[in-house]
């Protein structure tokens, strides 16, 4: 008859429950992909959020600029500098970091977060692009992209309507003709 030891007994419990709890944040972030995905193919801007251990998105249909999803999305009521997210304050040296993402030709979203180089006020955003705010632990060190991407494995089945172009109309007539 085989005797299991006290260890043996405990490692199959232990090693399921490591398991769960290594999968369970990893459910958390993958969570709203659906919502995502909608959001995204309705052309819409997706806006997620990631700080500690929570990653959270929402659906944005006011969206010229970075800061206007962010306020649509209802993650954020900052303006300007952005120091509360998802009821998460940035507590220094924290600071909350802007990124986006714009699918590809193909409407594929495999594709590198751009850092913005612009705050969210000058930001534009595009139709069924992605906008996510990253906690950043110290601002005197070099940003960490998120490291959770809401449409990895989207592609859109209609192409996202391209931005226009407006130019501006002058504000006085310019010289008059000559007969020449």
């Amino acid at each position: 008859m085989l005797r299991r030891t006290t260890l043996a007994r405990w490692a199959i419990p232990a090693t399921a429950a490591l398991a769960l709890g290594l999968a369970i944040p990893a459910l958390s972030a993958t969570a709203d992909t659906s919502a995502a995905e909608n959001c995204v193919q309705a052309g819409n801007v997706w806006v997620q959020a990631a700080y500690d251990e929570t990653v959270k998105g929402a659906c944005a249909t006011e969206f010229a600029t970075a800061q206007d999803a962010l306020t649509a999305s209802g993650l954020s009521a900052d303006k300007g500098w952005v120091q509360t997210v998802d009821g998460r304050t940035a507590a220094d040296p924290e600071w909350w970091s802007v990124y986006s993402l714009t699918p590809d030709a193909n409407g594929s979203y495999k594709v590198d977060w751009d850092f913005a180089q612009v705050g969210v006020a000058e930001l534009k955003m595009n139709p069924s692009s992605v906008l996510a705010l990253q906690l950043q632990a110290d601002w005197s060190k070099d940003s960490v992209a998120p490291a959770v991407n809401p449409l990895g494995g989207v592609t859109l089945t209609k192409k996202a309507a391209e931005p226009t172009a407006t130019t501006a109309a002058p504000t006085r007539p310019g010289p008059p003709k000559t007969g020449r």
